[in-house]
């Protein structure tokens, strides 16, 4: 996937088949996130929606999330 958006008034959009819909979705785009600790916080999170949301309908976004707020501003607090 192209990093650049600029890429766009170039022929990548019709490049190849399916290109069209990745350079729809740059519209979406956003880098990732930079700061200590991300990792672990991204996983932490990660983890607990594909188990309790997306992998088993244990729980709704909002309270998978309330689950585990505390420890992921214990990991923001841990990594100033």
């Amino acid at each position: 996937m192209p990093v650049n958006k600029q890429i766009l008034s170039t022929t990548y959009p019709s490049a190849f088949d399916g290109a069209q819909v990745f350079a729809d979705a740059l519209a979406y785009a956003h880098l990732k996130p930079s700061f200590k600790g991300y990792n672990e916080f991204a996983t932490t999170l990660q983890t607990e929606l594909d188990e309790n949301v997306f992998n088993a309908p244990n729980k709704t976004a909002k309270d998978a999330i309330s689950s585990v707020n505390d420890q992921l501003n214990q990991i923001l607090a841990d990594n100033q």
